[in-house]
């Protein structure tokens, strides 16, 4: 199986994956966003390993050390400004609320949220 028909499978169990609150939607949307790079960089550089659940497993972190890492690194799969974290994953009351929100710290949960969920359907449709 191709890079590309992982992606494929991954990105179609990704849409059949329920999201009802904002937060579960926005890490959905990060999940998505990670599909699209590991895509880009399959495509511009074709050094993608996903053909095993381990190395998989490692790329989901673009070579970042750690979720933390990874989201203040103002790369994709991430967003670089707090308004744009915040609007993803927070509700209107809790933004409004968010003045003292960590926001690096909250994209990077959000970051290992999506890439669980990306875990979960790659052992689920990837035999």
């Amino acid at each position: 199986m191709t890079n590309h028909e992982i992606i494929e499978l991954l990105r179609d169990g990704l849409d059949k994956a329920k999201a009802r609150s904002t937060w579960e939607k926005g890490i959905k949307a990060y999940a998505g966003d990670m599909l699209d790079e590991l895509q880009v960089l399959e495509d511009e550089h074709n050094d993608v390993r996903i053909s095993n659940y381990g190395d998989f497993c490692k790329e989901l972190f673009f070579d970042a050390e750690n979720w933390f890492q990874l989201a203040t690194c103002g790369e994709a799969p991430t967003l670089v400004c707090n308004h744009e974290i915040k609007e993803r994953l927070l509700t209107a009351s809790e933004k409004k609320k968010s003045k003292n929100i960590d926001c690096a710290k909250l994209q990077a949960r959000a970051l290992e949220q999506a890439a669980n969920i990306l875990k979960s359907i790659y052992k689920s449709v990837i035999k």
